[in-house]
């Protein structure tokens, strides 16, 4: 007797995860600014939300904290990685905005 094969075809929106969401103390609270639960709000604020003062505060040499809050709080490593390929406001938001594709 032979097996039967079946194939099933995986659709673009089967494919995309789950937004993460912090609640509470687990959010991430811009110095002097917004408090953000999400890539969407991480989005929003590193385009049009912050000022470059603020982003600096965050972002360094030695540190991003916006990278370390998505990795542990919101469990994407590969938009940390990219996060921390970038040293300016636009670029992060560019990357998070890519990112935000892959979620639903």
């Amino acid at each position: 007797m032979k097996k039967k094969i079946i194939v099933t075809k995986t659709t673009k929106a089967a494919k995309k995860k789950e937004l993460a969401r912090a609640e509470g103390e687990q959010c991430f609270w811009v110095h002097k600014g917004p408090i953000l639960s999400d890539l969407r709000g991480l989005a929003l604020a590193l385009r049009d939300g912050i000022t470059d003062e603020q982003f600096a505060h965050h972002v360094g040499k030695e540190r991003n904290d916006f990278a370390a809050w998505v990795e542990a709080v919101l469990r994407d490593k590969k938009t940390a990685d990219n996060l921390r390929k970038t040293k300016v406001r636009k670029g992060a938001a560019d990357a998070v905005l890519r990112s935000l594709k892959s979620y639903h």
